[in-house]
């Protein structure tokens, strides 16, 4: 009985550590796929657009790298998926809990019976402060 459950041990974690190399040796193919296509593209339509010089297979590896420094990260050095809670947290109005949105279904409502009246009431009120300020 426990040289079979030793077996089985044996086995997950071949299969383990086989996914993971095989996982690993993907992402360094793709890597290197991808920084030749960079190239490709690169010296392909750059020189002939634009007049630049063609370059090296490295150098559209440093493009890419680059180009995830510049694009990839919002300013606080995080990417964009977490960053958007953050955004979201700041605005006014309490939609932290998830049913709060489901008030919006009556928007649509309020604003044909009384969102059209308060607009309007709203910009004579910035119109008459305008017009004392000056």
């Amino acid at each position: 009985m426990e040289q079979k459950e030793t077996k089985k041990r044996v086995m997950t974690f071949f299969k383990i550590f086989g996914a993971v190399v095989g996982g690993i040796a993907l992402v360094i193919l793709l890597a290197f796929g991808f920084g030749y296509l960079v190239k490709v593209l690169w010296n392909w339509l750059m020189p002939s657009l634009f007049g630049l010089k063609t370059i090296t297979y490295w150098q559209g590896v440093g493009l890419i790298i680059l180009a995830k420094l510049f694009f990839g990260m919002n300013m606080n050095g995080h990417s964009g998926k977490s960053s958007k809670k953050k955004h979201w947290k700041g605005c006014e109005g309490d939609f932290d809990d998830k049913k709060s949105w489901g008030k919006w279904k009556y928007y649509n409502e309020y604003w044909k019976a009384e969102g059209k009246d308060a607009f309007e009431k709203f910009i004579d009120g910035k119109n008459m402060n305008n017009e004392e300020k000056s």
